[in-house]
C-alpha cells in the first residue's frame, strides 16, 4: 500500500483527494487498502489532517512518507 494513493493507480493525485473527500462527507466508504492508504498521518483515523497532508503534497509543499 502506498500511503496517499487511495485510488491504487500508483500516483497521488486529485482522484485520491476526491475519494478522501467523498469518504469524509459520508458519500462513500473506503475499505481495505484504500482505507489504509488514506490514513496519511498514521493515527488510526481518516480526518481533515489527512486531507490537509494530501493537499500540501499536491501543492508541492511537503512529502508523504511511506
Amino acid at each position: 500500500v502506498k500511503i496517499g494513493d487511495i485510488s491504487g493507480d500508483g500516483s497521488i493525485d486529485s482522484m485520491d483527494m476526491y475519494q478522501m473527500i467523498q469518504h469524509l462527507l459520508g458519500n462513500s466508504v473506503l475499505t481495505n487498502y484504500r482505507l489504509q492508504a488514506s490514513d496519511i498521518n498514521k493515527d488510526g483515523k481518516i480526518d481533515s489532517m489527512d486531507m490537509y497532508q494530501v493537499i500540501q503534497y499536491l501543492l508541492g509543499n511537503s512529502k508523504i512518507s511511506i
